[in-house]
């Protein structure tokens, strides 16, 4: 359970750092950070399946 805590909690900084810097970066300057879309990108590959094991360890 603590693997997945680590795994969830890095997802969401991935997501907090990199999504938010593409977002601002798209809006203000209409220009498509590839770089920035790859880190959100990983952020959200992690995010969903750590959140998967997450609800499916509690209900079991």
């Amino acid at each position: 359970m603590q693997q997945n805590s680590a795994l969830l909690l890095f997802s969401i900084n991935l997501l907090i750092v990199f999504g938010s810097g593409f977002v601002i970066g798209y809006v203000r300057t209409g220009d498509f950070y590839i770089g920035q879309m790859i880190g959100t990108a990983a952020g959200i590959i992690l995010f969903v399946p750590s959140l998967i094991l997450r609800i499916r360890n509690k209900s079991s």
